[in-house]
């Protein structure tokens, strides 16, 4: 058991079974030539799918320290395209490839060195076992015994004794039954019981853009400044409300922030929701800062002018972010939904 201080955010790259499908296309695409490839693509689309469909079986299978042959089977259609475009049968285009010696093509099947078949995964694997070895090393995972292997990449032979290899001596390595499913009946359990969630690490520091009057004490770049109402603002501000790597309760409000209209008949707020790789981001024009969506705070009686004053809290629902706001004048709350569409 692990308490929620080491709980880390939601991480990771593009390193699963789909960078495996993409080094075996590039294989076939240095066989057949990448034109006489994406033209197989695009005219036998139906035989192209069965192709990675039938790839990803054997991507299960494939077991690492083979040093056999790895059979594939590949369509009629893709040696008869190679044929007509290049007027080469497949076996002169091996032949000429950088496989030349390595691969062979019977029958309709491709017959490739064990030390090939694996090359597809190297990248990929290499890529999961690096990113392991940072996380692991991080002192807030410092408690973990245990790595899970789910989704349907976990259920690669390869992968796995990468894995173990690599950490087998120090966290028990666990590979459930069933464990390309694991991922989706997690999704239709949440589905039914939202419920058996109840935190969540922030993948990003979450904020508001806002603006303020000029003091002597600001210190932001003076491109970020504009004139408001006849006084100077600093503009462009963000203001944050989460810190990306906090933990946040589901449905539980989040720290208060104060904010109040610019103009004294001013009518309506209008909110800007802003989102940043950065732990402590000034401004929502920063490398890595991306716009999420709005909201609007309503402001039907303007007799206070900018003296009126609301506070605005962030709150994490099982899907989405909501924020509450308070009328500090009449105690009204409004629970705001944000606009994701904008």
């Amino acid at each position: 058991m692990v308490n929620s201080e080491s709980y880390t955010k939601l991480v990771g790259g593009a390193w699963g079974g789909t960078m495996v499908d993409k080094a075996y296309e590039r294989f076939l695409s240095d066989i057949a030539g990448p034109e006489t490839f994406q033209q197989f693509k695009e005219e036998h689309m139906d035989d192209y799918s069965d192709l990675l469909r039938t790839f990803e079986v054997k991507k299960r299978e494939t077991s690492p320290g083979h040093s056999g042959k790895v059979t594939f089977r590949i369509p009629p259609t893709f040696a008869e395209t190679i044929k007509d475009a290049t007027g080469l049968s497949i076996h002169d285009k091996i032949l000429s490839s950088p496989f030349n010696g390595q691969v062979s093509y019977v029958s309709g099947k491709t017959r490739v060195d064990g030390q090939i078949a694996q090359s597809f995964f190297k990248q990929s694997v290499d890529s999961i076992v690096q990113h392991l070895e940072s996380l692991l090393g991080e002192r807030l995972n410092k408690e973990y015994t245990a790595i899970v292997m789910v989704g349907g990449f976990s259920e690669s032979n390869i992968l796995q004794d990468a894995v173990k290899c690599a950490f087998g001596r120090r966290y028990n390595v666990i590979i459930p039954e069933g464990a390309g499913l694991a991922v989706l009946k997690g999704a239709v359990i949440f589905g039914h019981q939202p419920s058996t969630i109840s935190e969540r690490i922030c993948k990003y520091t979450y904020g508001q853009k806002v603006c303020h009057e000029t003091t002597s004490a600001c210190n932001h770049p003076p491109t970020r400044t504009k004139w408001v109402v006849g006084k100077l603002h600093c503009s462009d501000i963000f203001e944050k409300h989460i810190t990306i790597g906090q933990t946040v309760k589901l449905e539980e409000e989040q720290m208060e922030m104060i904010t109040s209209p610019c103009s004294a008949d001013q009518t309506t707020i209008g909110e800007t929701i802003y989102a940043s790789k950065l732990s402590e981001p000034r401004l929502i024009t920063e490398p890595g800062c991306i716009k999420i969506g709005h909201f609007e705070i309503h402001i039907p009686d303007t007799s206070l002018g900018t003296d009126r004053k609301f506070g605005t809290m962030f709150i994490f629902g099982d899907k989405e972010i909501a924020v509450k706001t308070e009328d500090k004048q009449t105690g009204q709350v409004h629970i705001n939904s944000i606009d994701f569409l904008e």
